[in-house]
């Protein structure tokens, strides 16, 4: 920060900007919070007339400069003192993300607004802070790699059908989390799984389409522009069109159908058996194990499996 004393200028920098602080960025390493909060109240004892941040407009006036400024200090205090308060109680991350939230009469600020920082985000940085990795679930202190686990999920399923059925449902109802979750289960053992592929681009589309949060639309953005242009498989292809279709897509209503695990897998297995080529004539045309149509002129060639 830069203090003009003559002036009662304070220049805040990155202390502070209207709405909720980038405690812990998805994308870098974690922010000093305690200091931060240091920061700010060595600000208000200042005593400002005038603050200009980093971002957005300057601020005028003594007591609305020490309001806010004591208030953005109080939240982050609250986040902070409230997680490391369920630390010492021993309890999971899950069960402290669940828990730390701001007083209302903070949350409904408008510079508190979690368009840049979120609260979750911040608990899960001073969470690391102060304890490290492990988030005191044994099953991930040694866990193994994420593949094997869900290759046995998968088995333990009997196949991508039920995973992928449900992830349905969710989409359905707007759950794109769960979407995001069990697709990726199914595209960790079966990365070409066209379903899972559709499902999984339909929840990251309606996420960095939603939401207040700008990092956080601009991550499912770029992972749904990822998805959509990576090869699938089959002679470096992007994802296809039909894919909407495979997934089981009613395109009149614009919602999934209804099929259950049962006739989801017997559409999957029907799907994915290995067809006879069929002439139309010359050039021939072939189908693959997936039944998409492909023009292999007039020498002979077989289908190459997935």
């Amino acid at each position: 920060m830069v203090w003009l004393p003559r002036e009662k200028i304070l220049f805040a920098g990155d202390m502070f900007y209207r709405c909720f602080p980038m405690l812990s960025n998805p994308l870098k390493p974690d922010r000093p919070v305690a200091k931060w909060i240091e920061s700010l109240e060595r600000m208000c004892g200042l005593q400002p007339e005038h603050l200009v941040p980093s971002h957005g407009p300057p601020m005028h006036g003594a007591a609305e400069i020490d309001e806010t400024l004591g208030n953005y200090a109080q939240a982050i205090r609250h986040v902070h003192d409230e997680t490391v308060r369920a630390i010492n109680e021993g309890l999971a991350l899950p069960r402290i993300l669940a828990r730390v939230r701001l007083p209302e009469d903070l949350a409904r600020l408008p510079y508190l607004a979690e368009r840049c920082g979120t609260v979750r985000w911040a608990v899960q940085g001073i969470f690391r802070q102060y304890t490290g990795w492990y988030d005191f679930n044994p099953a991930h202190l040694n866990a193994r790699p994420r593949l094997a686990r869900s290759a046995a999920l998968l088995e333990a399923a009997g196949g991508p059908a039920p995973f992928v059925w449900r992830a349905r449902r969710a989409l359905d109802v707007g759950d794109n989390q769960t979407v995001l979750e069990l697709t990726e289960i199914v595209l960790d053992v079966r990365p070409r799984h066209e379903r899972a592929l559709a499902l999984r681009l339909a929840a990251l589309t309606r996420l960095a389409n939603t939401g207040s949060n700008a990092l956080e639309r601009n991550i499912y953005r770029a992972a749904a522009k990822s998805l959509s242009q990576a090869p699938t498989g089959r002679a470096g292809t992007k994802l296809p069109v039909q894919t909407q279709a495979a997934a089981g897509f009613d395109q009149d209503v614009g919602r999934t159908t209804t099929d259950s695990p049962n006739e989801l897998a017997q559409r999957e297995d029907a799907a994915t058996r290995p067809r006879k080529p069929i002439a139309h004539g010359s050039p021939r045309k072939w189908r693959d194990r997936a039944g998409e149509s492909q023009c292999s002129g007039s020498s002979e060639t077989k289908a190459k499996p997935e």
